[in-house]
């Protein structure tokens, strides 16, 4: 009894915490929000969104920018632009939900894949703290959602492999609709559904692979994935994948904000680190990667699966797009990546906290 009793209290304890350094990190997006007037996008966002209902299943260009005729932001703005008219607070409120929503995922994967309470807060304060994080959660933009689809992905993916017998038909059904809008949402969201799927199945692999390929989960992935990358394909064929017509005079080198990496590939990758964790004061974590490796602890594959699958090949895969389509390479294209970072970055600090404790 007494065991059970101190347990309840650790995870008490560590629940505190995080909602803590969650409702810092919504001060946060609060005062940087509340300070700043809408930049050009957002305003052109807003007029796209202002006028009459435009059908989601044609293709239209439904917001201004990149990526525009992926229809997503448009579905989740277009009623709270129109009911909140020029009350930003209002029109904010799907992104501040799905930040809200954001927190509540990274939640329960840091349950998922960390044991210890300075694990949970170093995931959190990397992802709480994090400027880029901080400056997208609020827009008029779809950087605000896309990390939150990537963390759900994550999570709700690994649920259905472990769960799928338990999971009734309406709720799968469900899943498979929002597996779906995950995919159309954005123009990377393709992406941002197939590596936490895949990196979901390779981890929970326990059999053969010609053995594995015939579970009931996969072949459920698989259909959602031909039916949303489907729908994907509609709305890719009308999309620019780049600057619009239009603002081709603004075409410039993708380098232009970070170090070219064929002739400064050491600048690029220190770049590309600083930007991952958005917040100078927590460079210094990196040094748990470092101990991680050093140290003989075990679990070095499956946390190095993590980083390949849903850090490293996310950002080659966006800097192989920006590079083809001559679009800028900047950290919003992958500020949905940052969330995993840190989970990476807390996983190993975990590991090392156990390490110690365990001598």
């Amino acid at each position: 009894m007494k065991n059970i009793s101190s347990y309840i209290i650790k995870i008490n304890f560590r629940l505190i915490l995080v909602l803590l350094l969650c409702g810092w990190a919504l001060f946060l997006r609060y005062e940087t929000f509340n300070d700043r007037e809408w930049g050009f996008d957002e305003q052109k966002q807003y007029r796209d969104i202002q006028g009459p209902f435009r059908p989601f299943w044609q293709r239209l260009h439904y917001i201004s920018g990149d990526h525009s005729t992926f229809p997503g932001e448009y579905l989740i703005s277009f009623p709270f632009v129109h009911w909140f008219k020029t009350n930003k607070w209002g029109i904010a409120l799907p992104h501040i939900i799905s930040t809200l929503l954001g927190f509540y995922f990274l939640y329960r994967l840091c349950r998922k894949y960390l044991s210890t309470i300075p694990g949970y807060i170093i995931v959190f304060a990397i992802v709480c703290f994090n400027k880029y994080l901080i400056l997208h959660s609020f827009e008029l933009r779809p950087y605000a959602v896309l990390p939150t689809l990537y963390l759900a992905n994550l999570y709700l993916s690994a649920q259905v492999i472990e769960n799928y017998k338990l999971i009734n038909k309406t709720k799968k059904g469900l899943l498979s609709l929002y597996f779906i809008f995950s995919m159309f949402y954005h123009a990377y969201g393709v992406i941002i559904y197939l590596l936490p799927v895949l990196f979901n199945l390779a981890e929970h692999r326990k059999v053969n692979w010609r053995e594995y390929l015939r579970q009931d989960f996969v072949r459920y992935f698989l259909n959602v994935f031909l039916v949303g990358v489907s729908i994907w394909g509609w709305y890719a064929s009308g999309n620019y994948f780049g600057l619009a017509p239009a603002l081709e005079q603004y075409l410039r080198d993708p380098f232009h904000d970070f170090p070219n990496p064929v002739d400064q590939p050491k600048g690029f990758f220190i770049n590309i680190i600083v930007s991952l964790f958005g917040q100078g004061s927590l460079y210094p974590l990196a040094l748990g990667v470092v101990l991680f490796l050093v140290l003989p602890i075990q679990g070095k594959k499956d946390k190095f699966m993590f980083f390949l699958s849903l850090v490293t090949l996310p950002l080659m895969l966006i800097l192989f797009i920006d590079l083809k389509s001559s679009y800028w390479f900047l950290p919003r294209q992958f500020v949905w990546v940052m969330p995993a970072f840190a989970l990476f970055i807390g996983w190993c600090w975990d590991a090392i906290f156990l390490w110690v404790k365990d001598r």
